[in-house]
């Protein structure tokens, strides 16, 4: 792909990474279409490739829009239903380095509200990978799936 020239009017494409955005005011540098670039010419698996992802709240506004990032963009695996307890992952004690780093064959729980972690409700994810929506966007915007705060 790349960018069409329609000043010169010869009607071929120009390359890309002259044209490239490099970050923004909110994630800084970081070189995500770039990298995502490299990638695809590289051949390589896409940025979520072999993940699973679940989404919490059913009734976000933007859920929607998340899931497809996710599946399109991220090439993971969007999951109808939580998995069980019991396939959470051997990361489940409380340390905390543990929790903030990402395991890939463990299943992903994205909430997108934090807050939504306080409820009654959200007891039960004690026991998954948990991670917001932000963590979500901040790994597509670096095409690197990052440690969480």
């Amino acid at each position: 792909m790349g960018c069409r020239c329609n000043i010169c009017n010869e009607g071929r494409w120009l390359p890309e990474a002259p044209y490239e955005i490099v970050g923004d005011t909110v994630m800084g540098l970081t070189h995500g279409p770039r990298k995502g670039r490299r990638r695809l010419e590289k051949q390589e698996c896409p940025l979520f490739h072999a993940m699973r992802f679940n989404f919490f709240d059913k009734t976000h506004p933007k859920r929607d829009k998340l899931m497809k990032l996710c599946q399109q963009v991220g090439g993971g695996e969007v999951l109808s239903r939580r998995p069980p307890a019991d396939k959470a992952g051997p990361w489940r004690d409380n340390d905390n380095v543990q929790r903030r780093s990402v395991h890939r064959n463990v299943p992903i729980i994205i909430v997108t509200d934090q807050r939504q972690l306080k409820k009654k409700s959200a007891k039960p994810l004690e026991l998954y990978q948990v991670r917001d929506a932000r963590w979500l966007l901040d790994c597509i915007s670096r095409c690197d799936v990052v440690e969480a705060n």
